[in-house]
């Protein structure tokens, strides 16, 4: 390796000054470099911590196009954009609103930010930006724990918050990775829990950003859409082709941006498919938008946000609280959060042992059992654990053809000899049995399979059909 003060190391560093600190000795090509953006979000309410939050109340930020009238923006129907860190959220959400929104590796969403004009979309439809999973903290070692936890379930708060209120909810990916499928997984799951919330309005976008050419492009979407999620590929003469995984959710693919993006070159996959998967998407968001209506009570968009905020918050700490809007006509609104409990802490402490996954609390937290659940195409099969219930103080019920609940009527024993001297003890007894699990299709009333062996109760509940399928020669046509 060469010496720092190295001639031939100082002539590359004296090459790269000249050509505008590229690092390569080509000509950075101005016209491809993106201007300034000219667009901003019409409303952003800032959740930087949700202790903080409940500390200090939620700052709404606005745009001045909005400041005067923004207590009156109505809630129509919200479609939302979900995805990890740094996977180009901000860039899909500015290609179909046809905005110009800061959007680089660089630059970072802040907590749920709306656009509720500005595109001839936003007519029918609100966008929703939303902060991405896996931030870094910025944190000294000694206050690490606690700041990790912070931002973790302040995240998992956002992400759940964001689901209560969509309508149509895009995942954007860049390269399929595990945590993305995970994440894919347990939103789709979380998303059918909600009432009124359909699964099949959930749209993976897969944002290939540095495909540039179509057999790039082809590769990765046999690999990562074809096979990873079992699609199958239908074609338009017009638009992009879009997938269906076996699970119903559509995919439809993006590459590297065909007019440049930040300094980098036009794509030539890109200018095949970019524009005409934005159109096909925009086609699905209006379509959906059509038939998604809001309760009238809910009118006004930020009594829409207060109530669903509402719903989740007191899932997350040991007290509960309650949001209010206050200065809801002025020009720096912001939600307060109080106490329901007049003895409620302004020093808010979280649930301990809260079970969350990447798309929210799970079942509200309200599960006393740990279980697992898998799927096939016919089947549900569930593992519950009842260590400790007898048999005989089991039930369970499945209502809605969607809700499986299963319950004892006595405490879990777990026969502990009551005169010795307890040194140790994890078991939590003297706890009755309350879980409670919602699918994300119909099934049947009763389960094909029932077993209780070694304190684990196994069902498998088969899938209804919701759908018949007839051949027209059926009919004699």
């Amino acid at each position: 390796m060469e010496p720092i003060n190295s001639p031939n190391l100082r002539d590359f560093s004296k090459l790269v000054a000249e050509n505008n600190s590229t690092g390569w000795p080509f000509k950075k090509n101005e016209n491809y470099i993106r201007k300034e953006p000219i667009d901003q979000y019409d409303m952003v309410i800032k959740i930087d911590s949700l202790k903080k939050c409940v500390e200090n109340g939620i700052p709404i930020q606005l745009h001045s196009s909005v400041k005067k009238k923004w207590s009156e923006l109505q809630s129509t129907p919200i479609v939302s954009v979900l995805g990890l860190y740094n996977k180009g959220k901000t860039y899909v959400l500015s290609r179909i609103f046809d905005l110009k929104l800061e959007s680089s590796f660089f630059s970072h969403t802040e907590g749920l930010s709306f656009i509720t004009s500005k595109s001839s979309l936003s007519n029918v439809l609100i966008g929703l930006d939303t902060k991405g999973s896996n931030t870094p903290i910025k944190c000294t070692i000694e206050k690490m724990g606690d700041e990790i936890i912070d931002s973790q379930y302040t995240e998992v708060f956002i992400r759940e918050i964001t689901l209560f209120l969509s309508d149509i909810v895009l995942i954007v990916v860049d390269r399929l990775t595990r945590d993305d499928q995970l994440y894919i997984q347990q939103v789709r799951q979380k998303y059918s829990t909600i009432s009124g919330k359909d699964v099949n309005n959930i749209i993976i976008i897969h944002n290939l950003s540095h495909c540039r050419d179509i057999d790039q492009m082809d590769k990765v979407v046999k690999e990562e859409v074809v096979e990873a999620f079992c699609a199958k590929a239908y074609k338009n003469i017009e638009k992009s082709p879009y997938y269906v995984g076996q699970d119903g959710i559509r995919h439809v693919v993006m590459c590297a941006d065909e007019n440049g993006f930040n300094g980098t070159l036009p794509s030539n996959a890109g200018k095949q498919v970019n524009k005409k998967t934005i159109e096909l998407v925009c086609e699905w968001l209006r379509a959906s938008s059509s038939i998604s209506q809001k309760p009238k009570n809910n009118s006004y968009l930020y009594q829409f946000i207060k109530e669903n905020m509402n719903k989740i918050i007191g899932h997350y700490f040991s007290e509960q609280y309650s949001l209010e809007i206050d200065s809801a006509l002025n020009d720096n609104p912001s939600f307060t959060i109080n106490g329901i409990d007049p003895k409620a802490s302004k020093n808010p402490t979280y649930v301990t042992n809260l079970k969350i996954d990447m798309a929210g609390v799970i079942n509200g937290g309200s599960n006393t059992q740990p279980c697992m659940v898998k799927e096939d195409p016919e089947n549900y099969y569930l593992d519950i654990d009842c260590t400790g219930y007898e048999k005989e103080s089991l039930s369970f019920a499945i209502s809605e053809s969607t809700i499986l609940k299963v319950k004892s009527n006595c405490p879990r024993c777990f026969g502990i000899t009551p005169s010795l001297n307890t040194i140790h003890n994890d078991f939590r007894s003297n706890e009755t049995l309350g879980f409670e699990y919602k699918f994300a299709k119909m099934v049947e009333d009763k389960p094909t399979k029932l077993e209780l062996k070694n304190g684990v109760l196994k069902l498998t509940i088969k899938k209804k059909k919701t759908v018949l399928e007839y051949k027209i020669e059926e009919f004699g046509i």
